[in-house]
């Protein structure tokens, strides 16, 4: 089942021409199953009115340059992101702020951008950005929460043509189909995106207000303070790796993928807050590929071995996810696109490590399976479930919230409140 993945651009990686220079020297089975690489390059007016990324994960000029010639030379469609939710009024109420906007937007059309993701609404509505750029592809965000099939319709009437589909459709198959009947009903008029990688809590109640002060400070500025509220108390030790911590998309084998590459156009992946990791030697040696290690996140991993990095069997890689597919490297949900090796790293001599790579890993265990078969469907009602918890071995809690609360100290003798050191 064919099936595109759009990849977020790392905007902390110091070199402007690494990643460029990795995609050029990638296969063109790795280059052909990317939909678009999206970025974010904040729309700003004289220093009072912004507008732009919510992750706080912005590409400066040499970046763009470089981002440009990714689209332009190599025939990847970039993605220029504006998720920013709410977008401020004053943009589209002053007529001159909202030219501004266009104008900045109109600089990357000028030069071959043909797909953007907008939050604002409003804007869509307008139908001016429709006008000034006939042939852009939009999107909306995922921040939006689009969560049925009518709502799918109600956006692509509004002038989407990718509609990003809330991270909690990863637990509720049956929505999808209900969703893949509009979109056969309007004869593919559109197509749709879901986010298969997300570490955040499902309807996280801190969401919003993160990603508000996201925008306007930083995202590590969050987690040095705010933070010590919300998400730093439960991503970490044994609650670390469970499913229902984030909505990772578990699809173990072929017909588990199957399943929702027959309902999803697209396929997501998180990564703009990161940087690329440093190689030894000069960067025109290496490639991307898809790789899989045994702990490349804790959720995957069930117990304790660690494989030194020097140990092949520390890793698998492949040229292409249909490879992946095609040669039944499960679990498939452990790979991930963008690790780096060496030009002439041959991935099929990894793949005789196979057994050793997933020895502990919980998803090839028959308990794994039946896991990721409750998943499927779970809608992330955990309170009346736990069988995260009976998986993988933890006490089980009816909220994420409970978890590292009870030792709290958090009021100060003088009465504020203390977050910076919890």
């Amino acid at each position: 089942m064919s099936v595109q993945f759009s990849l977020g651009y790392p905007q902390f990686t110091k070199d402007p021409s690494y990643y460029y220079t990795l995609l050029k020297n990638s296969s063109q089975e790795y280059r052909d199953e990317i939909s678009d690489i999206y970025f974010s390059v904040p729309f700003k007016y004289d220093d009072e009115v912004s507008y732009g990324d919510c992750m706080s994960a912005s590409s400066v000029e040499e970046h763009t340059k470089y981002l440009l010639k990714i689209n332009n030379e190599l025939n990847i469609k970039i993605s220029l992101t504006f998720n920013e939710i709410p977008a401020d009024p004053r943009i589209l109420t002053t007529p001159e702020i909202f030219d501004a906007f266009v104008e900045h937007l109109r600089y990357f059309y000028d030069n071959g951008l043909r797909m953007c993701t907008i939050s604002d609404t409003h804007m869509m509505a307008s139908g001016r950005l429709q006008h000034e750029f006939p042939e852009m592809h939009w999107k909306n965000t995922v921040n939006h929460l689009v969560d049925n099939a009518q709502s799918v319709l109600d956006y692509h009437l509004l002038g989407y043509n990718t509609i990003l589909l809330d991270r909690s459709l990863n637990r509720n198959l049956p929505e999808l189909k209900n969703i893949k009947r509009l979109q056969e009903r309007y004869n593919n008029s559109f197509k749709t995106s879901l986010l298969v990688t997300e570490s955040c809590l499902p309807s996280c109640p801190f969401k919003t207000d993160h990603d508000s002060m996201g925008s306007r400070y930083g995202q590590n500025q969050y987690w040095a303070t705010l933070g010590n509220l919300s998400c730093t108390k439960w991503r970490s030790g044994d609650w670390s790796q469970m499913p229902r911590i984030g909505t990772d998309l578990i699809y173990i084998d072929e017909e588990n993928f199957n399943e929702f590459a027959e309902l999803v156009d697209v396929f997501k992946y998180t990564g703009r807050v990161g940087n690329l990791e440093e190689v030894e030697g000069d960067i025109n040696d290496y490639k991307f590929v898809w790789g899989v290690t045994a702990t490349s996140s804790a959720l995957f991993v069930y117990s304790g071995n660690n494989y030194s990095k020097n140990d092949l069997g520390w890793w698998m890689t492949s040229d292409s996810h249909s490879d992946i597919l095609k040669n039944k490297l499960t679990p498939l949900n452990n790979w991930s696109s963008a690790k780096i090796v060496k030009k002439d790293f041959i991935s099929e001599d990894t793949w005789k490590y196979k057994d050793r790579v997933f020895l502990d890993n919980i998803w090839a265990t028959k308990k794994g399976k039946s896991l990721a078969k409750i998943l499927k469907d779970c809608k992330n009602q955990c309170w009346d479930c736990h069988a995260c918890e009976k998986v993988f071995k933890v006490t089980p809690v009816d909220s994420i919230i409970q978890i590292n609360r009870e030792d709290d100290n958090l009021i100060n003798e003088d009465n504020t409140v203390n977050i910076t050191n919890i």
